[in-house]
């Protein structure tokens, strides 16, 4: 799996919303042909510490998955991470702020860009 961060977006916006995340995984699954994807990104935000409440295990290979959750909801740092992903400008900031310095999008990256970026823009 690659990070995407589109998805990372849209799973954001579904947590901050109440969404049922297992029935998004689905629908997403449905259309992409991998059900685990958007249960894997969850993960990865809930590692990151930008939601909470979100429990997974994968169990093999096949993307099977117990998936426990008590009150999904978006941290400081989620709120924060969303609104950057949502402007388009801060967003194109951080991209080519990577592309410059020759390194890939990564989260240790783009915390440390946003800041940067966001005080270049005023």
């Amino acid at each position: 799996m690659k990070r995407d961060w589109e998805l990372i977006k849209q799973i954001l916006a579904d947590v901050e919303n109440d969404e049922d995340l297992e029935d998004k995984g689905q629908i997403y699954a449905e259309t992409h042909n991998d059900s685990s994807d958007y249960l894997r990104h969850l993960e990865l935000l809930a590692d990151a510490g930008c939601v909470k409440g979100v429990e997974i295990d994968f169990v093999d290979n096949a993307g099977h998955y117990k998936l426990a959750m008590t009150m999904p909801r978006l941290t400081m740092e989620g709120y924060d991470f969303k609104e950057v992903l949502e402007n388009t400008k801060l967003w194109r900031k951080i991209r080519d702020m990577a592309a410059k310095a020759g390194v890939r999008l990564s989260w240790m990256f783009i915390q440390s860009a946003m800041p940067v970026a966001i005080k270049s823009l005023f």
